[in-house]
């Protein structure tokens, strides 16, 4: 990825091809996610830009909130680090770094679980 636009166009195609293999993996067909908010961040202090993908839409949002994706960047896109399936907003970085990744504040709430925030860290395999 070498410009700007690149990036969120990267991004958006590795988020479809994403989808494509959760559809294979369920055995159902694909649909294009196209809701989603994201952010750009550095997750591990390394060369590449990373995401942090909110997806906003049926089939990744329930009760308790919807599915966050933590994104590597690459020098050929984006590899998932972690996923999250019950965030809500408010997302935010922290200054602390565990394990050389930072740690991320995330909201957290509803199916049955108390409104409030939680800390996501990475213990050096996963969030």
């Amino acid at each position: 990825m070498t410009a700007a636009t690149d990036w969120s166009a990267t991004l958006h195609q590795s988020l479809q091809d994403l989808e494509a293999s959760d559809a294979a993996n369920e055995r159902r067909r694909p649909d294009e996610i196209s809701h989603y908010r994201y952010a750009q961040a550095d997750l591990n202090d390394d060369e590449w830009t990373d995401a942090v993908v909110l997806i906003q839409q049926f089939g990744y949002c329930g009760t308790g909130g919807c599915t966050l994706l933590l994104l590597v960047g690459t020098e050929d896109g984006f590899e998932v680090v972690d996923r999250a399936p019950v965030v809500r907003e408010p997302i935010a970085l922290t200054e602390e770094w565990r394990s050389g990744w930072r740690t991320l504040v995330v909201g957290r709430g509803g199916g049955g679980v108390p409104s409030g925030l939680a800390l996501m860290w990475f213990d050096g395999s996963q969030y």
